[in-house]
């Protein structure tokens, strides 16, 4: 009995990894608001939606550690019924080989993250989840951490535990490589312009992932990798910006979702919507 409760319940740890992420994320959010008041791509943004971002931020890491700690108790379980990682990516302990380590690690990443993320878009089932996200008409800092919160519980099933499953990567670089994967986050959202030139087909910057985020037409479902636009390019969904181009942002029909009760609620109203017109049909 004691076993089922601990499976269900979460510990100190996880209350400290909290309070953790509550400074971690608000200093990145002070610091990355500095920075785009410098050189912003989209100027006189309505300060109505950052704060509206920051108080869902609480939200969401509140909501994210309960339920991640419960769900990543899956994780060993299932990669044990699979008889352990059927890889080991082995590295030595000199710095390049570490970041050899963490490169690696996130390459092999972003190819489960392109695909979810492109399903996400193209299922409605799953794009019910995730507008929210797109929903943002004021792309800057604070829109790293608006994902409804059933995000992360989904990467942990997509993402993670395929992932643990295929190859065995050491427990202190997977920690390194989860605060680098948070941090790139932030950065690809900033406001500001930033042309990466000969980078940008190498990697992910601002610029290049505010295509993904644009209401225009002719950047529809383009720009789906967080880090390497290699796997855009290999799968025809790449989209490279002129020198100046930071269109705007957000839903076609303009709908913000600024809202606690659609950001939190939207997803399973619609589901809900959903079976019930495939029962009525019945």
């Amino acid at each position: 009995m004691q076993e089922v409760l601990d499976f269900f319940s979460i510990n100190l740890a996880d209350v400290k990894n909290m309070v953790n992420l509550f400074r971690y994320t608000f200093t990145i959010f002070a610091v990355g608001l500095l920075i785009e008041y410098f050189n912003p791509a989209e100027r006189d943004q309505p300060s109505e939606n950052i704060r509206f971002n920051i108080v869902y931020a609480i939200n969401f890491i509140v909501v994210n550690t309960i339920l991640l700690s419960f769900m990543l108790k899956f994780k060993a379980p299932v990669v044990d019924f699979f008889g352990g990682s059927y890889f080991t990516l082995s590295f030595d302990t000199s710095i390049s080989s570490q970041v050899l380590h963490v490169l690696s690690f996130l390459f092999i990443f972003d190819f489960f993250y392109y695909w979810l993320h492109r399903w996400q878009h193209k299922f409605k089932l799953l794009w019910a989840q995730h507008q929210f996200h797109h929903s943002e008409k004021s792309l800057n800092v604070t829109t790293g951490n608006r994902h409804h919160w059933l995000e992360e519980t989904i990467r942990v099933f997509v993402i993670l535990i395929p992932m643990s499953i295929l190859f065995d990567f050491k427990a202190q670089a997977v920690g390194a490589i989860w605060s680098a994967f948070m941090l790139w986050g932030y950065f690809i959202h900033l406001n500001i312009k930033l042309d990466l030139a000969w980078l940008t087909p190498i990697f992910c910057g601002p610029q290049l992932h505010r295509i993904h985020h644009s209401n225009l037409k002719p950047h529809l479902d383009k720009n789906f990798a967080a880090f390497f636009p290699i796997y855009d390019i290999i799968f025809r969904t790449y989209f490279r910006p002129a020198k100046d181009e930071y269109p705007t942002t957000g839903l076609y029909g303009g709908f913000d979702m600024n809202s606690l009760k659609q950001a939190n609620l939207y997803p399973f109203v619609y589901w809900y919507k959903r079976i019930k017109k495939l029962f009525i049909r019945s």
